[in-house]
């Protein structure tokens, strides 16, 4: 059931950007002759599949002599998507307006076309332009047979070319991580690993072992369900389908990975591939914030476990999260100052004149996005290869990395003795680690992703973000 209201009411956007309802008169007055005879107009619900299915029959097979018919049901199916294009618009700020600088109504000029003046009823009017809104592409594509008119609108909006140029921009590229992966072939990842993110053999190696497993699992069952007449996009793997892929990749290599340890990978092998499409395609790749516990995949393993669910009440829990997240910044800003004072004493008793070199090329390289060729050029050096020796960033990352789980786990260890009995605490202890190497992980894998893009953007990584703070110290 949905409200009778929308058939007759046109969605517009206003001179302030925003959206106004307009109602068309005459389709109201249409509408409640045909199908609110005796009920209240104003607050009618209508059962709508039955309604559009009627409607889209008289505006394509008008009754004789009543060629008005398909021009009035035209109108009302164009006032109820417009309701929905809006729906839509708002969906799409809510999924992604705050992390990434939009709001709907910066959405809506792209796909609210109609401007009311449908209302002039003529078939000379209908047939005067060439232009197509997209309401109008909607309703001519839909058919009923195959889903709602509401989910076709939808699905319409997210798929349209300039809507999907400007989200692109933003760092929105609306493709799930399991259809990025399901239609990436391995030679294509061999190529993208080694051309864009310039990773080492052994890496890219992994990575395409990962991806044929996930391919002989997933995509397996995805063919299965598609000859079996499912049209469902893609899902996230099952528990099942994890644990298969995990077999399947000890099976070819002998690795093991835990069923969590293969969702990680998987993830942080699309987001990969996410990335390289929105580069390719002129947008800017986006990073999600640490801040935000939704997207901490680490932070939801905290919260599955004994340790947060047998915390007394969900303020206790709140707390401890962000006191985790705390703590997660500030060591890494403790474990960034530890690695570089490290690499400092290095330096002073193998080429002392070698640490302003290695300071500057941190910060033109992660601060400023120079590539290594600028670099090399500003701190004095002759060519690039130079610079990748002198600053070493895998290694560099290692280092803060194996630093920040030795400090992060005590601190963490520390915080939750407060929360938690001792006893109970030791038996987490190992499944606490996991977590938190799996979000360091996370943070350093990111930073390996900024490391490897072109260079046309600022560095907005955590991992950058902190370093640069530590390097603006040491530098003034």
């Amino acid at each position: 059931m949905g409200a009778a209201s929308k058939y007759w009411t046109l969605v517009r956007i206003d001179i302030a950007g925003g959206c106004k309802i307009e109602v068309i008169a005459e389709v109201k007055a249409f509408f409640a002759s045909e199908f609110l005879k005796g009920t209240d107009t104003a607050q009618g619900d209508v059962p709508d599949d039955r309604i559009q299915r009627q409607l889209r029959e008289w505006m394509r097979f008008p009754p004789p002599h009543q060629s008005e018919k398909s021009v009035f049901a035209e109108r009302c199916l164009l006032c109820f998507i417009s309701h929905h294009i809006e729906q839509a618009c708002r969906h799409l700020e809510t999924q992604f307006g705050a992390a990434h600088g939009f709001t709907y109504q910066d959405l809506l000029p792209f796909v609210l076309s109609e401007d009311g003046r449908f209302n002039k009823f003529s078939s000379e009017a209908r047939g005067s332009s060439s232009y197509k809104s997209i309401a109008k592409i909607v309703l001519e594509s839909f058919d009923p047979e195959q889903s709602s008119l509401s989910t076709w609108t939808y699905r319409r909006v997210k798929h349209h070319s300039e809507l999907n140029s400007f989200l692109l921009e933003r760092g929105v590229y609306m493709v799930s991580d399991w259809a990025i992966l399901n239609d990436t072939r391995t030679k294509q990842l061999e190529r993208i690993l080694s051309d864009f993110y310039q990773l080492t053999s052994f890496e890219i190696q992994q990575f395409c072992q990962l991806l044929e497993a996930y391919h002989a699992v997933y995509r397996t069952a995805r063919l299965q369900q598609r000859q079996a007449g499912g049209k469902r996009q893609c899902q996230p793997p099952t528990p099942e389908q994890l644990q298969q892929i995990a077999e399947f990749i000890e099976t070819k290599t002998s690795q093991k990975f835990s069923p969590k340890m293969v969702m990680l990978l998987l993830q942080q092998l699309a987001s990969k591939l996410r990335n390289y499409r929105i580069s390719v395609r002129g947008g800017s790749p986006k990073y999600e914030s640490l801040d935000s516990s939704e997207n901490s995949y680490a932070v939801n393993i905290l919260n599955s476990t004994e340790t947060l669910n047998n915390l007394e009440n969900r303020d206790e829990q709140t707390e401890f999260l962000k006191l985790y997240r705390q703590e997660l910044l500030l060591c890494l800003e403790d474990a960034i100052a530890q690695v570089t004072n490290l690499w400092i004493k290095q330096f002073q008793r193998q080429n002392p004149n070698k640490i302003k070199q290695f300071l500057m090329g941190l910060q033109l390289f992660h601060c400023q996005g120079r590539t290594m060729g600028e670099i090399a050029a500003t701190v004095g050096l002759q060519a690039q290869y130079q610079v990748t020796r002198l600053l070493k960033l895998k290694s560099f990352r290692a280092d803060v990395r194996h630093q920040l789980l030795g400090m992060l786990r005590q601190r963490i260890l520390e915080v939750a003795k407060s929360y938690i009995p001792p006893e109970q605490l030791q038996k987490q202890d190992k499944q606490i680690e996991e977590a938190l190497s799996e979000q360091i992980n996370i943070v350093i894998q990111e930073a390996e992703t900024e490391a490897s893009m072109a260079k046309s953007h600022l560095a907005s990584s955590i991992f950058s973000q902190k370093l640069c703070s530590y390097l603006d110290k040491m530098i003034l």
